[in-house]
């Protein structure tokens, strides 16, 4: 996708679900963790560092994936079901 942005593409998101799909049992489990936190702030880094981002939107990103990476499993499956993945048009 950064190709697509550096090569001047513009993407917008779709108003219509085109893919329903299931998620395994340990689909939370594995968005968390310091190995998964260690390859978040990689990319970050990476995009501060080609200046895709600020430093405070990067501060922002790292407070928010910490978090997110840090928190209990049955937490993170709640917010990923119930606050993430809510209908648009509610």
């Amino acid at each position: 996708m950064l190709r697509l942005i550096d090569s001047g593409a513009h993407l917008r998101n779709l108003p219509d679900e085109l893919v329903l799909m299931r998620v395994s049992s340990d689909f939370y489990q594995r968005r968390g963790g310091f190995s998964y936190l260690r390859h978040t702030f990689r990319f970050l880094s990476l995009c501060l560092g080609e200046g895709r981002m600020t430093r405070v939107q990067y501060a922002r990103a790292a407070v928010e994936r910490t978090i997110q990476c840090l928190m209990p499993n049955s937490l993170r499956d709640w917010v990923y079901r119930f606050l993430l993945r809510t209908d648009a048009n509610c």
